[in-house]
């Protein structure tokens, strides 16, 4: 189809700005686990004994469940030095 003023619309029209085959999404990078078969994005999350969020970190699906536990821990720790922590979390995050 055509719009107005002329200019043809495609479907695969890329901003000349733009790397080609670069992955800029509008809500950030995604990847896939071959493991869960999950294509997109993890989520790990870290919340109190009432439930109250403590930390969320979305990763891309290609990060292994203990890799993305090991960043928010980090950055849990990096932001709350002095709490004292009782992990609960599935075989996914087994590991040193």
């Amino acid at each position: 189809g055509t719009r107005s003023g002329g200019q043809e619309c495609r479907a695969n029209c890329r901003h000349h700005r733009f790397v080609e085959r670069q992955d800029l999404r509008k809500r950030g990078v995604r990847g896939y686990d071959g493991g869960k078969k999950i294509k997109g994005r993890k989520r790990h999350v870290i919340v109190d004994t009432l439930g109250m969020l403590l930390k969320v970190k979305v990763l891309p699906a290609n990060l292994s469940d203990r890799e993305g536990g090991q960043q928010l821990l980090l950055e849990l720790h990096a932001q709350f030095p002095t709490l004292k922590l009782h992990l609960f979390a599935d075989g996914g995050y087994q590991g040193k």
